[in-house]
């Protein structure tokens, strides 16, 4: 049994090096900043700024998230899906928003659906903190490949982001308090309305809550 788990923990560790050690990828973009000016170059993501290159071997130049609005990728003629340019946001998180981070916007309404965008390399894996297997936390790394997917949720005329956590039904439940109907069914566990339904739970609350 212990062996067993020194070969989990071995291989977790493993994991999270290979994933760490991979590189974001540069994207060309449009950055959009909050004074209104724009740039054009390639742009790659990192944990708390973007690093702007007018060509692909270029200068780098450094830029706070706090300083950006937004960046856009150029429409590829070529491409039979791509028939705008992709948006990503910089968008405060928490109560106090001392953070940023680099999301897409997935649904939008009185409540709007992010969630951090593949363009940051934003992935990882859930691992037990000091406070044992209750209490976990997401390890992030950046540019791995790891399938879980980060959301957030922002109400019509919020400054600032509430990342989604571990607990989908005492934070829904919570948030949308002045929806009974939709909190019956989160409590409930009802089918379509469970964590892996996000998007479903955020367009019910849009199209058959927000007016009441």
């Amino acid at each position: 049994m212990n062996h067993l788990k020194l070969i989990v923990n071995h291989l977790t560790f493993l994991f999270l090096i290979v994933a760490c050690g991979q590189s974001y990828a540069q994207k060309k973009m449009t950055l959009h900043f909050q004074d209104g000016t724009e740039q054009t170059g390639y742009v790659t993501f990192k944990k708390k700024e973007a690093v702007f290159q007018e060509k692909v071997k270029g200068k780098k130049e450094k830029i706070k998230y706090e300083l950006l609005d937004s960046a856009t990728t150029p429409i590829n003629p070529r491409a039979k899906r791509q028939r705008k340019p992709k948006t990503v946001y910089f968008l405060s998180e928490g109560k106090k928003g001392k953070t940023r981070g680099v999301y897409d916007l997935v649904q939008k309404g009185t409540i709007n659906l992010y969630k951090k965008t593949s363009y940051a390399g934003y992935s990882g894996i859930w691992m037990a903190n000091g406070g044992g297997p209750g209490n976990p936390v997401f390890m992030p790394t950046p540019g791995g490949g790891g399938k879980i997917t980060i959301y957030a949720i922002q109400e019509k005329g919020a400054s600032n982001l509430e990342v989604l956590g571990t607990k989908f039904s005492k934070n829904m439940t919570e948030y949308f308090q002045d929806c009974s109907e939709l909190t019956k069914k989160i409590e409930g566990n009802e089918k379509g309305f469970r964590k892996k339904d996000i998007k479903n739970v955020i367009s019910y609350y849009n199209t058959k809550c927000s007016n009441m």
